[in-house]
């Protein structure tokens, strides 16, 4: 089970290459129509791969791909720190976090379709599994712990408070959550 949800996060996750990224040469507008499209496949995709999988096999894949997806927040999230830790240097001060949730937001324009559909998928294994009613409530609060994790990783990434030290103490935290929560869904999935 686990090299199948491995080989579609690598074809889900291909397309951002483990991370956000812009491409050079192309508009805001057609790097957005670009995103727009990929999205759609990366929706069809896990569409088609959790409706075929069998019920039990749904919660593994989505915890796979909630790791994966976590971690590619995560690594894009220690590439902001960086280029904040150089703004500040570059400046001669620290640039507030107002600011650097503003220039987040400007950064990741063109692949907000790409970030959008993996909280789609998250959400369409979430009701699936919901509807499928396989697990016990054990198993479903664990999962929905996980989930939840992610909105977090999210929100940690994307949305920076206080200096670029209270950033970087952040996302060392949300690593160490989403690994220790990602390891309890799976004794419990077990």
């Amino acid at each position: 089970m686990g090299i199948l949800a491995i080989g579609l996060l690598v074809i889900s996750l291909g397309t951002l290459s483990c991370g956000i990224t812009i491409k050079t040469g192309q508009t805001t507008e057609e790097a957005v129509a670009s995103s727009e499209t990929r999205a759609r496949g990366i929706r069809a995709n896990w569409a088609r791969w959790v409706d075929n999988a069998e019920p039990k096999e749904v919660a593994y894949i989505l915890k796979d791909y909630i790791d994966s997806t976590s971690m590619s927040l995560l690594s894009y999230g220690w590439r902001l720190e960086e280029k904040w830790r150089e703004g500040n240097a570059g400046r001669g001060e620290a640039i507030p976090d107002s600011e650097m949730r503003k220039i987040i937001d400007a950064w990741v324009t063109r692949d907000r379709p790409i970030l959008e559909a993996w909280e789609d998928n998250i959400e369409y294994a979430w009701e699936l599994i919901r509807r499928q009613a396989y697990y016990g409530q054990p198993e479903m609060s664990a999962i929905k712990e996980v989930i939840d994790q992610y909105y977090g990783v999210y929100s940690g990434v994307m949305f920076p408070k206080g200096t670029v030290e209270d950033y970087s103490d952040r996302l060392r935290l949300l690593q160490s959550e989403t690994e220790s929560i990602s390891q309890s869904l799976s004794q419990e999935l077990e």
